[in-house]
């Protein structure tokens, strides 16, 4: 929602944790969960946007607010736009089923996409994520199948 706010591009997520913008990468985001006993005591989030970045040179498939606008982005109504998402969907953590419809309603891959399965690229579509990470995909030659982020990933394009 927060690089929506500032671009008029479609964005969708490439899961498990990335935020594309024109099939490149925008933004990311790393969780650090600290369990025991099968619950979490707490998890450290980070957040990564591109605002005015215009140069990539070791990511060829990232891009930025500045470089999909063509205009300098403030950075403070950028961080207080996310200030603003956090709080709203914090306020909505323990509704399950509201958090996943929305992330898979944005979820990138739907209308197909490339994969690398077991070292080999295959085609298939992003079917849904469960509530915990897991995607079923229909792999072109799998068939409908549940993984987890170690064994399969996402191409961009």
């Amino acid at each position: 929602k927060t690089i929506k706010k500032f671009n008029k591009e479609k964005c969708l997520i490439k899961w498990p944790n990335d935020i594309l913008s024109v099939n490149k990468k925008i933004s990311g985001i790393l969780v650090e969960n600290s369990l025991s006993l099968n619950q979490v005591n707490y998890s450290i989030i980070g957040v990564g946007i591109n605002v005015n970045q215009v140069l990539f040179k070791k990511s060829p498939n990232a891009t930025s607010l500045k470089k999909i606008s063509n205009s300098n982005i403030a950075i403070q109504e950028v961080l207080n736009e996310l200030i603003n998402n956090y709080k709203f969907f914090f306020s909505k953590i323990s509704e399950l089923k509201y958090i996943n419809e929305e992330y898979n309603k944005n979820i990138f891959g739907k209308d197909g996409c490339r994969f690398i399965f077991n070292g080999k690229r295959q085609y298939g579509k992003i079917i849904s994520v469960s509530n915990s990470g897991i995607v079923k995909l229909n792999l072109d030659t799998k068939g409908i199948q549940e993984y987890d982020a170690r064994n399969v990933k996402i191409l961009y394009n």
